[in-house]
């Protein structure tokens, strides 16, 4: 029996079918596959002062890892891949030019954050986003990896949390980076985001970006 030509390249007569099966089942997967999901698969950050905290807390929390993604646009494919469901945050880390007063602000990506809302409640005249030697010194994060769950590392308390009030109330979790950085993802209900603030000693501050007021309650 002569050679065979197949969509896969010449087979010899009496060779098995396998490769021509792996190669279907690349180019037609199951119909019902299922996408992969958030887990608690957190072994490799078992030095992660976040992480740390979150199980001490009893919080649940779910965590997926995926490449480095330094921006919000390379970091959604991943997030709507693993949790679809859940709201993407953005997070801005700022500081008074002239003062020792840092405010971390955490939002819906879709949110337009009115930084002079932020000014007017501290007293402040020049809010700027801080430098990454800030933000190592006092969250132990880096640039592009900016987190609300770094304020465990604020052990100082210098950092001011302002929270997107529309994004607590919205009623799904939240995708956060773990304080390891940008290539994991927490995901984290919004009332388990402030008993982890609170436990840092941080009470967050909200902010309801449409009608431009600032609270001390949702």
């Amino acid at each position: 029996m002569a050679a065979r030509l197949t969509p896969f390249g010449v087979v010899a007569p009496n060779a098995p079918n396998e490769h021509a099966e792996r190669a279907l089942a690349v180019l037609y997967p199951e119909e019902d596959a299922q996408p992969p999901t958030a887990s608690n698969s957190d072994d490799t950050l078992s030095d992660d002062t976040s992480i740390q905290t979150l199980k001490r807390l009893g919080l649940d929390y779910k965590l997926f890892h995926h490449e480095p993604a330094s921006t919000i646009a390379a970091w959604s494919p991943h997030c709507l891949q693993h949790a679809p469901d859940a709201i993407i945050a953005k997070n801005l880390f700022s500081k008074e030019k002239k003062k020792p007063i840092h405010v971390l602000i955490t939002a819906m990506a879709e949110t337009t954050v009115n930084t002079k809302l932020v000014q007017s409640h501290f007293g402040l005249k020049n809010l700027r986003m801080a430098n990454e030697g800030v933000l190592n010194d006092l969250l132990g994060l880096q640039g592009g990896a900016v987190t609300p769950l770094g304020v465990v590392n604020d052990t100082t308390n210098q950092v001011n949390v302002v929270l997107d009030a529309a994004m607590m109330r919205a009623g799904k979790p939240v995708l956060m980076h773990p304080v390891a950085g940008n290539a994991h993802t927490v995901v984290l209900q919004p009332q388990d985001l402030l008993k982890y603030l609170e436990a840092c000693d941080h009470q967050p501050l909200f902010a309801d970006f449409e009608t431009q007021t600032l609270s001390e309650s949702l």
